[in-house]
C-alpha cells in the first residue's frame, strides 16, 4: 500500500523533481523484478522498437511528458486522451521486460494447441479491467485508475456514468485476478476476433 500512496503521489505532479526521478528509478527497479513483465503479446509500449520495454522507452515517455502535440509523442500517448502523462508512465512501466511471441500464451517459444486451450478457457471473460494490458487484472491497474481518478471517457470509466470514481474501483476489484492473456485484439472481450489472430499466428515463434 505503501508503495501505491507513494505512485499516486508521482502522477499528481506534471513535472519531475530529482526526488521524483529517484522514485521513479526505484519503480523500475520494481518493474523488473519477476513475474511482473508483461504478458507474451503485442508490445505497443517498445516505442524504439528494439524487442523490449526499457531505459529508452523510459526516456521516450518523459521527454514527451504534457501534451502530444508533435509525432513522435502520439505513440507515447498510449491512452490516446492527447497528453501524455500519469497513465502512460504506468502502462510503460506494468509492460517492462522482453516482448513475447504474440499469441504465445504459455511462453513455450511456440503457437499451438496449449495456447488455444488457454484462449478457450478465457472465452467470454471481460478484460475492460486490464487498464495497463499486462495480461492480468492486478495492482498496476489499480494505480492507473488511480492516475485517472475524476477524469472522463470511456478509460476507466467502467459504468459509463461519464467519470472514473469508486463504482469504477468497484468493478475492477471485482475482476481482480482475472486473466486476459487471451485478448489478443484488445477490445476488452475474448472472443472470435483473438481466436483469429491465434489461427494466424500458429506455428513456431520468429528467433
Amino acid at each position: 500500500m505503501e508503495m501505491t500512496r507513494y505512485w499516486q503521489r508521482i502522477c499528481s505532479h506534471l513535472t519531475f523533481s530529482p526526488r521524483i526521478r529517484t522514485g521513479l528509478v526505484l519503480l523500475i527497479a520494481l518493474a523488473a523484478l519477476p513475474g511482473i513483465a508483461s504478458a507474451a503479446d503485442s508490445c505497443p509500449a517498445d516505442l524504439d522498437g528494439d524487442g523490449s520495454v526499457g531505459s529508452s522507452d523510459l526516456s521516450i515517455v518523459l521527454g514527451c511528458w504534457g501534451p502530444a502535440t508533435s509525432k513522435p509523442c502520439a505513440a507515447a500517448d498510449f491512452n490516446g486522451d492527447l497528453d501524455v502523462g500519469c497513465f502512460d508512465l504506468e502502462f510503460l512501466l506494468g509492460n517492462w521486460g522482453a516482448c513475447g511471441c504474440f499469441g504465445d500464451l504459455d511462453d513455450d517459444g511456440q503457437v499451438g494447441s496449449s495456447d488455444l486451450a488457454i484462449l478457450l478457457s478465457d472465452w467470454g471473460t471481460d478484460c475492460r479491467f486490464d487498464l495497463t494490458q499486462n495480461g492480468i487484472v492486478d495492482q498496476s491497474d489499480i494505480d492507473a485508475l488511480f492516475c485517472l481518478w475524476g477524469s472522463s471517457g470511456p478509460l476507466g470509466d467502467f459504468d459509463n456514468d461519464g467519470t472514473v470514481g469508486s463504482s469504477d474501483l468497484a468493478l475492477l476489484l471485482a475482476a481482480f485476478g482475472e486473466d486476459c492473456r487471451s485478448d489478443l485484439d484488445r477490445d476488452g472481450t475474448v472472443g472470435d476476433g483473438d481466436l483469429d489472430l491465434l489461427l494466424d499466428a500458429w506455428g513456431t515463434c520468429p528467433g
